[in-house]
């Protein structure tokens, strides 16, 4: 698989504007992964981080693809086997002192936040971002809103003081200097990964507050996004121009803010694109000998190189469903199937 994998990546990138992507039905590509998730990443004590190119496991239990995992088995039970069970013990869990923790541990809570039977989770992790977490620096702008949001539904911040952070920490909107601050790594560029968190948390912080200046600033943000890849027909790991990488799970993210924009203001534009970049991924597990996703094109570059993670699995069966979703809704919306 080695060979092959590298191999076969160093062509599909060279050769990428001219490649026809495709894949199995959606349907297909949904079961495959979630019997992936299931039978490769999934442990007693909850989903491993990911699997390498020669097949090894990581050891231990990564937090954001548990929450991930949660996530997808409350959303949709039918989807995997009633033995899918996350009996992770999180007292045993290390928690690094850093900003990275602080985002997977909001993650954690907020995949568990609906769900009444995870409610032991959401206490816990209530209790390490209060007593572990607290005073630890963040630098990045999308962490710095996904706990904002936290603060907010812990009753911490009001609505109005809620939407004034948000709106301050958005209001410089230029792309490229977004990509600056907003690295999980301070002081390091961003890639297209921690851009797609940034437009989802956007997203659901519209959804909580209704908030009309922040719908301006999504509008302009995903405008920026959209005239941008239909520059390049896709979006590179560095986002703002043509780089020698694509960041697979990056692409996955801004397809879901794609979707869920479309579904919020029925326009198909966003819809259109979301439904290449998936097919990019459907294209590159179908010709994976074992289905596996990669986490960077070609799978030797920056961005978890030679390895096939957890959270870009989850970020697939997410935007698959998603699109489902919208194929639902625009069919109604239009009377036209897509």
């Amino acid at each position: 698989m080695l060979l092959f994998d590298v191999l076969s990546h160093f062509f599909y990138y060279r050769w990428f504007k001219y490649l026809g992507f495709s894949g199995f039905s959606d349907e297909s590509h949904l079961k495959i992964s979630c019997q992936l998730l299931e039978s490769k990443y999934h442990s007693s004590k909850g989903v491993i981080r990911e699997i390498n190119i020669i097949g090894l496991k990581s050891e231990g239990v990564c937090i954001k693809s548990t929450a991930y995992a949660l996530k997808l088995f409350s959303d949709f039970p039918e989807l995997f086997k009633d033995s899918f069970q996350v009996n992770f013990l999180l007292e045993e869990m290390e928690v690094p002192q850093n900003q990275n923790s602080v985002f997977n541990w909001c993650q954690m809570f907020f995949a568990t936040f609906e769900n009444p039977q995870f409610t032991w989770i959401k206490s816990k992790c209530r209790d390490i971002l209060a007593n572990k977490l607290s005073d630890v620096e963040i630098s990045s702008i999308h962490i710095k809103i996904l706990k904002t949001r936290y603060d907010y539904h812990t009753n911490k911040i009001d609505e109005n003081t809620y939407e004034k952070i948000i709106l301050l920490q958005m209001k410089n909107q230029n792309i490229k200097d977004l990509m600056l601050v907003n690295s999980f790594v301070p002081g390091k560029g961003s890639t297209s990964h921690e851009l797609g968190y940034l437009l989802n948390f956007l997203l659901d912080i519209y959804n909580d507050t209704q908030s009309p200046k922040l719908l301006e600033c999504i509008h302009n943000l995903l405008e920026k996004m959209h005239t941008i890849f239909v520059q390049h027909k896709v979006f590179y790991s560095g986002v703002v121009r043509r780089g020698n990488s694509i960041n697979v799970s990056g692409i996955l993210l801004i397809s879901q803010a794609f979707l869920k924009h479309t579904l919020l203001f029925k326009d198909f534009r966003y819809a259109n694109s979301a439904y290449y970049l998936i097919d990019v991924a459907k294209f590159l597990q179908r010709k994976n000998l074992k289905n596996y996703i990669s986490n960077t094109l070609p799978i030797y570059r920056y961005g978890s190189p030679y390895k096939y993670p957890a959270w870009t699995l989850c970020y697939f069966i997410n935007a698959l469903s998603l699109k489902d979703k919208t194929n639902k809704t625009l069919k109604d919306e239009i009377g036209f199937h897509i």
